[in-house]
């Protein structure tokens, strides 16, 4: 329809536009119309997906941000831990207890905290998270395999005997963060070496 009232107004010299059939303008205008809709139709269709791809995309950049903020803010907590715990050291304090309550920490650092699973650093030997109290150490959840210098079983039965004997790990810091109690502690490998670090996380009841 188009094509042909288009070509009526080529040949105006022919054919006067005066000379185009009424019935002809109304096909083209229905037409016209119709196009019209559908291409609306078509762009409030596909603008609500296009809308949503966009804001999906920005939430995903947005809660990567939030994470790798969190993260950082762990690492940057638990460096603050093993430093307190290097000065211990330095110092021949045993049995020593530092509550570190000036660091303002969220519970939603601490609930992340409890499910980060493992944070490895370049210097230290490692970092390990468990869901229960220190007492019921048989039946903690180890979220992860992974150890240094010492094979699990070996950390398991060392913090056994430290638990069942009633005997102190060499340092603990004791860390209160708006309810939820934090054990850092520092343990020894069977020859008295250094083994690692150990966190004990203890949620809200």
């Amino acid at each position: 329809m188009c094509i042909r009232v288009l070509t009526l107004i080529k040949k105006k010299q022919m054919a006067p536009m005066s000379q185009i059939p009424d019935s002809m303008w109304g096909e083209f205008i229905t037409w016209f119309a119709k196009v019209v809709a559908g291409a609306v139709a078509i762009w409030k269709g596909i603008w609500p997906a296009l809308k949503w791809a966009w804001n999906w995309r920005k939430r995903r950049r947005e809660a990567r941000k939030r994470l790798e903020k969190d993260v950082t803010e762990i690492k940057n907590m638990a460096h603050v831990m093993l430093a307190q715990m290097e000065v211990f050291r330095d110092n021949q304090i045993a049995q020593g207890e530092m509550k570190l309550q000036h660091l303002d920490i969220s519970d939603k650092m601490v609930v992340m905290l409890s499910q980060l699973g493992e944070l490895e650093f370049a210097n230290e030997a490692f970092l390990k998270f468990v869901d229960k109290d220190l007492p019921d150490l048989e039946h903690s959840n180890w979220i992860s395999s992974i150890v240094y210098q010492e094979d699990r079983q070996a950390v398991r039965e060392y913090l056994n005997d430290c638990v069942n004997n009633k005997r102190r790990f060499k340092y603990e810091f004791r860390l209160n963060l708006n309810g939820h109690g934090v054990h850092l502690v520092e343990f020894e490998g069977k020859s008295g070496e250094k083994a690692g670090y150990f966190i004990n996380v203890k949620q809200k009841q």
